[in-house]
C-alpha cells in the first residue's frame, strides 16, 4: 500500500489541521495565521498544542520556508515542534530539515475507518465502562489521566478544556476499569468526519481491553450520528489495535523538534 492515498489522506490531514486551528480562537494561545503557507499555535502556559503545521514547503524552493521558520523559532516567535505530512514527497526535504537542526522525534500513521464498514470487537463489559463526559465535575479526572499518560508533566489545563467541553464539535470520553477512571479519548467533528485525539490509558491498566472498549464505544456513537469516517494519527503500538477495527493507513506524519 502507498503511504499516500488521495482523498482519505487529505481528510486525515485536514481534520488534524482544523483541530489545531480551533485553538487560535482562544486568548490562552499565541497563533499565526497570516499566510496560507504556514500556521502555528502555542499555549501561553504549557506546551500543548505547540505546533507549526499546514506548511507549504514549495517543492521548487523548500529551503526558503525552512530558513524562515528557523529564524522565527530562534527569535521565540514560533513553536519549535513541526508537523509535516509525508515529508518524503519532496526528496530533499528531510536532509534540509536535518541541516537546520530539525530532528525527527515521532512518526504518526494517518489512518481512517469508513463507518459503514466498521467491525466491532468484544470487550469485557463486566469490568469496563466507557462513557461520554457531560458532567464538568468529571473533567479533572479526565485531565489527570491524560496528563499522566501522555506527558512527562501536565500540559492540558482545566481552563482550556472547560471551554472545549462546551463546544458542539468536541466530545470527551472517559473509561473505567472496576469503576476506577483509567482512560481518555477526545473526538473532534468537522465536515462529517470524526477525528480521534488524546487517547490514553494509565500505564498500570494497559493491556486489559480498555483500548478495544473505548474504540468500540466511539465507533457506535459516531455511527449513530451518521458520520462518514473516523480518522486518527496512530503510534506504532496503536496501529495494531486500530487495524483490527478496519482502520487503514493512508499517510504518515513526521514530528520534528528544532534543537
Amino acid at each position: 500500500m502507498n503511504t499516500y492515498q488521495g482523498n482519505k489522506a487529505e481528510l486525515i490531514t485536514q481534520n488534524l489541521y482544523r483541530f489545531y486551528s480551533i485553538f487560535m480562537e482562544y486568548p490562552e494561545y499565541i497563533s499565526y495565521n497570516d499566510r496560507p503557507e504556514m500556521k502555528w499555535v502555542k499555549a501561553k502556559s504549557g506546551y500543548w498544542p505547540y505546533h507549526i503545521f499546514n506548511v507549504d514547503f514549495q517543492p521548487e524552493h523548500p529551503e526558503s520556508i525552512i530558513k524562515e521558520l528557523n529564524i522565527k523559532i530562534n527569535k521565540k516567535q514560533a513553536p519549535h515542534v513541526l508537523v509535516i505530512e509525508n515529508p518524503e514527497k519532496i526528496t530533499e526535504l528531510p536532509t534540509l530539515l536535518r541541516t537546520y537542526k530539525f530532528l525527527p522525534v515521532f512518526r504518526w500513521e494517518g489512518m481512517a475507518l469508513d463507518l459503514s464498514q466498521a467491525s466491532k470487537k468484544e470487550a469485557d463489559h463486566s469490568r469496563i465502562q466507557v462513557k461520554r463526559i457531560n458532567d464538568p465535575e468529571l473533567l479533572q479526572s479526565w485531565l489527570d489521566i491524560a496528563n499522566n499518560s501522555l506527558f512527562h508533566e501536565p500540559q492540558l489545563t482545566h481552563e482550556i478544556f472547560t471551554l472545549l467541553l462546551a463546544r458542539h464539535d468536541i466530545s470527551l470520553y472517559i473509561g473505567y476499569i472496576d469503576k476506577i477512571p483509567v482512560a481518555t479519548a477526545m473526538i473532534f467533528i468537522n465536515n462529517n468526519i470524526a477525528g480521534l485525539y488524546l487517547v490514553s490509558t494509565l500505564k498500570e491498566y494497559r493491556n486489559q481491553g480498555m483500548g478495544t472498549a473505548i474504540t468500540n464505544k466511539i465507533i457506535c456513537d459516531m455511527q449513530e450520528l451518521s458520520l462518514d469516517n473516523i480518522i486518527l494519527h496512530a503510534t506504532p503500538q496503536g496501529e495494531k489495535l486500530y487495524s483490527k477495527f478496519g482502520f487503514q493507513k493512508y499517510c504518515i506524519f513526521d514530528i520534528f523538534w528544532k534543537i
